[in-house]
């Protein structure tokens, strides 16, 4: 008895030194609340206050200093999740988790966001004189300090993660992920197509393709086609280490109508939960610029904020800004594609997957001019055409312009300067909403809206070898909709 009693006496300090070790561990990874960092390019001291909630409030002489401040801040609480965000987007995933992320690795490179990202890093670091581009320098030399000098977050050292810096291109990767999560078409069109291949066109009658006057829409599940129409994407949104971000709403509401006789306004973006939460709260205060925000990982001006004198807030716009056309090839030459009377050959770009539990990984990306060759990572296009399908999408067409006019709303005085700035947005398309302390609130529908020919239904596969189904450019900012104090 007495040697039952020496093993579960050792047995529970053991366990007490193991509890203690650990929590004393954890106390020594969390974040710095106090004390003194040494910023390199910061010209002056920024002061940051962390309130009860653990939201940073930083105030300093300039902007630049500021966010420098806020990289720093935001690496300490948010590292891993700027880490795997950029990962997803550059389909780098496999060297963390294996060959079990190998297919969403595929598709991303397939998508060649990463290449996209280069492009808008290259077009924005052509305006270095700018306000906008220089705070952006600022807030990712913060990050960078901290992955030089601040404390390795607990998640690299299990998963064996090397810290590399961050750059200008890993800024807009985390762009082009989040205009990937509000692109509903890659769930949507190929469901469309397959139901018309396998049920029949009369089946699809029973299905509103487009939004129809007077008609009353409510929530519905589509659990029960999910379950006999799988597809790679649905498959996609379920292994991503980080979750997809989807719906929300906003209000603002006329001075006319609250008993106060000022705007009420409040936005909720419907994201599932997740840990860490997607937005990152913060309050920036120097010499002309007071801002309340919300921040994406890894990217410096928020895209949901208030400052003194206006508010804004965004909802998904889901409009349809991406067709899939089905191209003519022979068997002979898989690498050409008929169009327009001719045959062209394929741009091939060769992409290496570095996987952690096996060997590196050849995948071919080819592209067409309509976009890259989406069926080479989405197998279940095979279900219903064996041609190649390339991907249209309005993302890929400009470099994007998101950190320009995110600083630019920030910064604006008025409601003019405010629509000036949100009517350059091309991607993703965003349901901007707005008011300010004179009484003004308004809404715009801010995106690229796609011109097509009249005959096209863009949530079916389009014909892409004669041209007929191309899209025709795109409308003006002034005709998309839009509500500026209305009656």
């Amino acid at each position: 008895m007495k040697y039952f009693k020496r093993i579960f006496s050792g047995l529970l300090a053991l366990i007490v030194v193991i509890v203690i070790a650990v929590y004393v561990f954890l106390l020594t990874q969390k974040p710095v609340y106090n004390g003194t960092v040494t910023l390199e390019n910061i010209t002056a001291n920024a002061d940051v206050y962390f309130d009860d909630f653990g939201v940073p409030h930083i105030y300093g002489n300039n902007e630049e200093d500021v966010f420098a401040a806020l990289g720093y801040v935001h690496a300490q609480d948010r590292l891993f999740q700027m880490e795997l965000i950029r990962r997803v987007g550059a389909g780098r995933l496999s060297e963390l988790f294996g060959s079990a992320m190998t297919d969403v690795d595929k598709f991303f490179r397939m998508l060649g966001l990463a290449q996209h990202a280069g492009w808008s890093a290259k077009e924005f670091s052509s305006h270095q004189d700018q306000r906008y581009y220089k705070n952006a320098v600022a807030y990712i030399s913060g990050i960078n300090r901290y992955i030089e000098s601040g404390k390795t977050p607990v998640e690299f050292r299990l998963l064996g993660i090397p810290k590399e810096k961050f750059t200008m291109n890993d800024m807009f990767l985390i762009v082009d992920f989040m205009s990937f999560n509000f692109q509903m078409a890659f769930r949507t069109d190929p469901l469309m197509t397959k139901i018309l291949k396998n049920t029949g066109a009369r089946y699809l009658t029973d299905i509103v393709m487009g939004t129809q006057p007077g008609t009353l829409r409510v929530p519905s599940s589509t659990d029960t086609a999910k379950k006999t129409l799988s597809f790679t994407v649905d498959q996609l949104f379920e292994n991503l280490p980080v979750r997809p971000w989807m719906g929300s709403n906003c209000w603002a509401v006329a001075p006319s109508k609250s008993k106060s006789g000022k705007v009420l306004f409040a936005n909720d973006t419907h994201i599932g939960y997740q840990q860490p939460s997607v937005w990152y709260e913060a309050y920036l205060e120097c010499p002309g610029l007071g801002l309340y925000g919300n921040f994406l990982a890894g990217f410096p001006f928020p895209a949901i904020a208030h400052t003194r004198d206006h508010a804004w807030g965004l909802t998904i716009l889901e409009n349809d800004d991406l067709d899939f056309f089905e191209e003519k090839t022979d068997s002979l030459h898989t690498n050409q594609y008929y169009y327009k009377n001719e045959w062209i050959p394929m741009t091939v770009r060769e992409e290496v997957i570095h996987v952690k539990d096996s060997g590196d990984l050849k995948f071919s990306c080819r592209s067409t001019v309509h976009g890259p060759v989406c069926s080479d990572a989405i197998h279940d296009f095979s279900e219903v055409t064996s041609a190649p399908v390339s991907t249209c999408w309005t993302l890929l067409q400009f470099p994007s312009n998101l950190c320009d006019i995110t600083y630019r709303l920030a910064k604006s005085k008025s409601m003019e300067e405010f629509h000036d700035a949100i009517s350059g947005l091309a991607t993703p398309g965003l349901n901007v909403v707005y008011g300010d302390d004179a009484g003004n609130i308004a809404w715009w529908a801010a995106a690229k809206l796609v011109k097509r020919p009249p005959h096209v239904e863009s949530r079916l596969l389009l014909d892409g070898s004669t041209g007929n189904d191309d899209w025709c450019g795109f409308y003006d900012f002034s005709e998309n909709p839009h509500a500026i104090n209305p009656a």
